[in-house]
């Protein structure tokens, strides 16, 4: 996000931009809903453009503009619009013949003489399972205490200190005021900006010498968004008191590649719904490359995937600071077929990961098939599910001239697609069908090298792969998996992406998908045969009504049983039920002289037999001494 502009009175609403108050107030909203609609009231809705993209989502929303020039505007455009304040509105006899589902305070509250009175008497407003979501800017930023510390306090015409405020807040006061609206706070969020973006003239020389010594996490925060539901004052006091910073426990996450969709799916994504949600605080660093004072500030560390002898280094040190410390593996690596392009590694490395299993206080994994695998390494193994958010625009379906139709295949490692490429070729040359073929990742090159007319996309980062499959309109996910243990210890994640994005799909009847999939009605089982892969997909083809319904149905599924929040409470139970000390201690050395060991009969088993390798020995023995043997033994 860029540098502060003036709220739009006539704009629109770009919910690609995760960083801005109104995307982010919209997908609380969506998530509260899981697929239904409500009532919303939108106090100062200005011109209606947020409450367009929630009518467009199927809300039936009110607006509350004090403005008559401006509501004139957002009467064509909203259900309802009340010109007047929100105190007037209350008062009026409008306020009492309808209840809401949601009241949304956009960047409002501030504006108030008595924000916590008008929260109060909007709760009685709300229904039952009522919500209220509100932004609030943040008198906190590092901006305005540079500006204090040089004794200024300069209003300006918008941003943290726009000169109609009358209220300035920081996270812990408007936690304190929910809590005497009579508000829990359920989900907390913030609009993240650097000094430069917020619009603020500071002394450089000043942000050089102070910033390096605040380590609070809330000096870029522009915004806070929150979604908050009617309780006790007791309740909400208790409950509000999570999202204090002295409260939060610290998460360090020490990952092989900092950005990668592996990490946003297993660690980044949850852990952003779980801090929105529990209040907690979580480092994303590069297990190579962090800075050690990481290590003093976490409570717990979660690693994952990848071990050599530096992650047994470190984890040694993990346990002597009597750090909780958790391994998260969302394959059987243990086991991996030759297939995959990380067989080799694998193998390589499997007894240090053998060990980093052993070592750490609990593992995290997304099946059950695979959390009882690993039970023969640890016996405290957690399952957290791969879940996924929903795309606000998903792709659709519908007829056209040529009736083009896309497949996609897709998929970060070299799984095999090999057993489809008959169907896919009859499928391609078949003339009552329209198709082109879209592979990203491996398979691309795969379909490709077998002849098939594909265009290719590179693996592409989690989120814009979301967004690229969101945008294929007519388009099915075909999902081949082969029938082993190690694809059934895998997660239905790919029927979780397609499903989110509005794209139906024809999956290999075996597990995962088998375990998730209903036949027919959230997608299509198919046998790994070529007649099975060829009639399910021309099929699906063919009919837009059945793409139209698998697709709302795997989308609802998927929104109730596969959404962020089922991670981050998972996350969660691990964080508050796992404790350190309960790993395996190991000596590293005693570890190293193992594996050696290991190496040395592996070598004898592969040479001993050969009487060339014990005259070879002989020679080195007598030319380079009994040190010279023991080092080529190494190599070998």
């Amino acid at each position: 996000m860029g540098k502060v502009t003036k709220r739009p009175m006539m704009g629109v609403i770009d919910l690609a931009v995760k960083n801005n108050a109104h995307t982010k107030a919209f997908d609380f909203i969506a998530d509260a809903c899981r697929g239904r609609t409500g009532r919303v009231l939108e106090v100062g809705c200005a011109s209606g453009y947020f409450g367009v993209a929630l009518k467009q989502y199927g809300h039936e929303v009110w607006g509350v503009e004090a403005s008559s020039q401006v509501a004139t505007v957002a009467r064509r455009r909203l259900d309802h619009v009340y010109v007047g304040t929100i105190e007037e509105f209350l008062a009026s006899r409008a306020s009492r013949e309808v209840a809401f589902d949601f009241i949304v305070f956009g960047d409002v509250l501030e504006h108030l003489v008595h924000p916590t009175r008008v929260l109060r008497a909007c709760v009685a407003l709300l229904k039952p399972a009522g919500r209220v979501v509100a932004s609030i800017p943040n008198v906190a930023h590092l901006a305005v205490r540079l500006m204090l510390m040089e004794g200024r306090w300069e209003y300006s015409q918008l941003g943290l200190l726009d000169h109609t405020h009358l209220r300035f807040f920081t996270r812990a006061s408007l936690l304190e005021m929910f809590a005497e609206a009579d508000l829990v706070v359920t989900h907390l969020d913030a609009v993240r900006l650097p000094v430069d973006s917020v619009g603020i003239a500071v002394n450089p020389r000043l942000l050089q010498h102070v910033a390096s010594l605040l380590s609070d996490a809330e000096q870029d925060v522009f915004q806070y968004v929150l979604m908050a539901h009617k309780a006790s004052r007791v309740e909400a006091t208790r409950r509000n008191a999570r999202f204090l910073p002295d409260k939060a426990r610290h998460v360090l996450c020490l990952l092989p590649i900092v950005e990668w969709s592996l990490g946003d799916i297993r660690i980044r994504h949850p852990l952003e719904k779980w801090q929105q949600m529990h209040g907690g605080v979580f480092r994303i660093r590069h297990v190579y490359d962090f800075p050690q004072e990481d290590l003093q500030w976490a409570d717990a560390v979660i690693l994952q995937r990848e071990a050599d002898l530096y992650v047994l280094e470190l984890l040694k040190k993990l346990q002597q600071l009597g750090k909780c410390v958790i391994f998260d593996i969302d394959d059987l690596l243990t086991d991996v077929p030759p297939f995959l392009s990380v067989y080799t590694h694998c193998r390589r490395v499997k007894p240090y990961l053998e060990q980093a299993l052993r070592m750490v206080d609990a593992i995290t994994v997304p099946t059950q098939r695979l959390q009882e695998k690993m039970t023969a390494y640890n016996p405290h193994v957690y399952i957290v599910p791969n879940c996924a958010a929903m795309m606000p625009v998903p792709a659709q379906h519908y007829d056209t001239d040529n009736n083009l139709v896309t497949l996609v295949v897709a998929s970060s490692d070299t799984v095999r697609v090999d057993f489809i490429v008959p169907a896919l070729r009859r499928l391609m040359d078949d003339p009552e069908i329209h198709l082109r073929l879209v592979g990203i990742g491996p398979p691309g090159a795969f379909l490709t090298d077998a002849g098939l007319a594909v265009t290719c996309y590179d693996n592409m980062p989690y989120d814009q792969f979301h967004v690229f499959l969101a945008s294929l309109d007519n388009a099915i996910g075909i999902i081949p998996l082969d029938d082993s243990v190690f694809s059934a210890c895998k997660s239905a994640i790919k029927f979780i992406d397609y499903a989110l994005t509005g794209i139906p799909a024809v999956c290999s009847a075996v597990p995962p998908y088998s375990d998730v999939v209903e036949h027919g009605v959230t997608g299509i089982l198919v046998t790994n045969a070529v007649d099975a892969w060829y009639a399910a997909v021309k099929r699906l083809a063919h009919t837009t009504t059945a793409r139209q319904k698998l697709a709302a149905a795997a989308q609802e599924y998927c929104r109730i049983s596969c959404g962020l929040d089922r991670a981050a409470d998972g996350w969660n139970e691990v964080f508050t039920t796992v404790k350190s000390g309960q790993g395996e201690p190991v000596s590293v050395p005693a570890l190293q002289r193992q594996l050696r060991l290991r190496k040395l009969r592996a070598v004898i088993a592969k040479h001993g037999t050969r009487p060339a390798a014990y005259r070879k020995a002989f020679r080195i023995l007598v030319q380079q001494g009994p040190q010279g043997l023991r080092a080529r033994l190494a190599r070998e």
